[in-house]
């Protein structure tokens, strides 16, 4: 009788073939085998402790506990992405109004841009909170999409807002900074290109959104900047999506929400330090 297995580590092709070549050797067919979904079709003599123990052997293991269904993570860190965004936002408004405003270097045109700082910040981390939960077994192509979309949405956001209050030196640097921190971070499980592809989208992202707010900040900025990040949160949501299709059958493993909320309070912090003690030329 045909039974389906799932095998954790699984990146490629080649891991496929791999695979396919150990457990035949312990007297099992594979019919169907896929890294992407990270599942095994098999048929002949089944032995769970045999076929771990050469699985093991290889790198590999098998999953014995149950996958989630598709859209699960994607609604279940979603809703709490959601219940991050609002506690951030009530926690910047009670500092903007309470401390912010009252600093020396606070100006009216920073508002928006220190408003916008912890939705920015929500909107990143929730996606990369959803990429990390499936750990090492996404796809090496969905680990470089991710780097390279997380890494070019961070940027762009957090350049764009940099740059129309610090201007468009500060605002390509610090963008470019951040935007590549977070997509290596999110693109190094794909090993040295996932690195790569994560650079060079923090550094596409960072410039292009500082660039693009200097130039109009005689011109609708504001519109401009919440424009902006409804874009992005489409555009993450959709990766969101995506990298859950192709790993329908993998277990995910989520961060703890308060280890998220904290992550989330510190960037938040660090980037409205940044807007209000920087050199800005608005």
């Amino acid at each position: 009788m045909a039974e389906t297995i799932r095998i954790t580590g699984m990146h490629c092709k080649a891991c496929e073939k791999t695979i396919r070549r150990a457990l035949e050797k312990e007297g099992v067919a594979i019919t169907q085998i896929s890294y992407k979904k990270g599942t095994a079709t098999i048929t002949g003599d089944i032995d769970d402790e045999r076929l771990a123990a050469a699985l093991e052997r290889k790198g590999y293991g098998l999953d014995e506990e149950s996958a989630a269904g598709v859209g699960e993570a994607f609604w279940a860190i979603g809703s709490n992405g959601l219940l991050l965004t609002g506690i951030l936002i009530v926690l910047q408004t009670v500092l903007l109004h309470g401390l912010y405003a009252r600093l020396p270097s606070y100006a009216a045109a920073l508002f928006l841009p220190v408003l916008a700082t912890p939705v920015i910040v929500a909107l990143n981390l929730t996606a990369l909170w959803h990429q990390r939960s499936y750990g090492e077994k996404a796809s090496c192509m969905h680990g470089m999409m991710a780097g390279m979309t997380i890494g070019m949405m961070t940027g762009f956001l957090v350049g764009a807002t940099a740059g129309i209050v610090n201007g468009m030196f500060w605002g390509a640097v610090f963008g470019t900074i951040i935007g590549s921190l977070a997509g290596v971070y999110s693109g190094k499980c794909c090993g040295t290109m996932g690195v790569m592809e994560g650079l060079m989208a923090g550094l596409m992202g960072g410039t292009m959104g500082a660039m693009l707010t200097v130039m109009m900040v005689n011109d609708h900025w504001q519109a401009f900047l919440i424009f902006l990040i409804v874009v992005c949160a489409l555009i993450l949501a959709g990766m969101m999506r995506m990298i859950e299709e192709a790993n329908d059958d993998a277990e995910y493993a989520p961060w703890p929400f308060t280890n998220v909320l904290a992550a989330g309070v510190m960037l938040m912090l660090a980037i409205t330090a940044f807007l209000l003690f920087m050199p800005r030329w608005l």
